[in-house]
């Protein structure tokens, strides 16, 4: 099969070039009650593909969703004809339908577009990069950010996924949440980060009451080495936003940063504001 120039089995191999075959796992593949089992298949292909954060080969696939060689072929010629997934030499990779489609997603869209005077009026302000993102199980998605006038290599992409725990972005939001919920989220051993993440969930229950009673949720070179960072949190429409301030270790202490937290709180305020006046927002408030 041919795509965009590309024969999708000449994406298969790592180094040997080998093409393995899939054991389908019965129970993988099985579509949720009252779902369609292709369509099912379709998303995990998708949802793999754009969590990878890098070109993705066809062997590869066929691993981590145990789909059938044939079924697999399919699957992917449909979401690339339709413009989902793109295929590259390198391997496969989230397509522009797929960038349409999330962008368009209501509370994303006006997420996105209330948060951006506050972060132009943030970075106006302190000079700092700064991220705004939301929880979606366990995690932080990044929604809109604002660049330092330096280079910041730290800085996550708008789309990206980091474990909530690891970030002050996260942890800000997950205080906001009692202990039931984030037992209910991680397990009592927590995939480091880096060197300096929590390792454990009684440690970032800790940091998480910590966070509760000064109002603001910090961390230091827990999810990216070389940075510190500040963050805080609010809830809408039943779904929790955060925003973080992210410098530089060598250039900025752990005192310095956290004086310009009533310049983050004053955004944070001036975003929570624009997004409970959000028309799309109000629809989706719990009644």
């Amino acid at each position: 099969m041919i795509v965009n120039g590309v024969r999708i089995s000449e994406l298969g191999g790592p180094a040997d070039g080998t093409d393995e075959p899939a054991t389908e796992d019965a129970a993988a593949g099985a579509p949720v009650a009252g779902g369609s089992r292709s369509v099912d298949r379709a998303l995990q292909v998708l949802t793999l593909v754009a969590r990878a954060g890098r070109p993705i080969r066809f062997v590869q696939l066929q691993r981590e969703t145990r789909i059938a060689k044939g079924t697999l072929h399919g699957l992917v010629q449909s979401l690339t004809s339709a413009g989902f997934l793109q295929a590259t030499v390198e391997g496969l990779v989230v397509g522009l339908t797929a960038f349409e489609v999330g962008t368009s997603v209501p509370v994303v869209r006006s997420a996105r577009a209330n948060a951006d005077d506050a972060l132009d009026e943030l970075l106006a302000r302190t000079g700092e990069s700064s991220h705004f993102g939301t929880l979606v199980e366990g995690d932080v998605l990044y929604l809109n950010r604002r660049d330092a006038t330096f280079d910041l290599r730290s800085a996550s992409r708008i789309g990206d996924r980091k474990r909530a725990y690891g970030t002050a972005l996260g942890k800000a939001m997950l205080a906001l949440e009692d202990d039931e919920t984030i037992e209910s989220l991680y397990p009592d051993d927590l995939p480091a980060l880096t060197p300096n993440s929590v390792r454990t969930r009684s440690d970032l229950l800790e940091h998480l009451q910590t966070a509760r009673e000064r109002g603001f949720a910090s961390e230091r070179e827990e999810s990216t080495l070389g940075v510190r960072c500040i963050g805080m949190a609010f809830r809408a429409a039943g779904q929790l936003f955060g925003l973080s301030l992210t410098v530089p270790v060598q250039r900025m202490g752990e005192e310095e940063l956290e004086l310009l937290q009533p310049v983050l709180a004053e955004a944070v305020h001036a975003i929570e504001a624009s997004m409970r006046a959000s028309a799309w927002l109000r629809m989706l408030e719990p009644r």
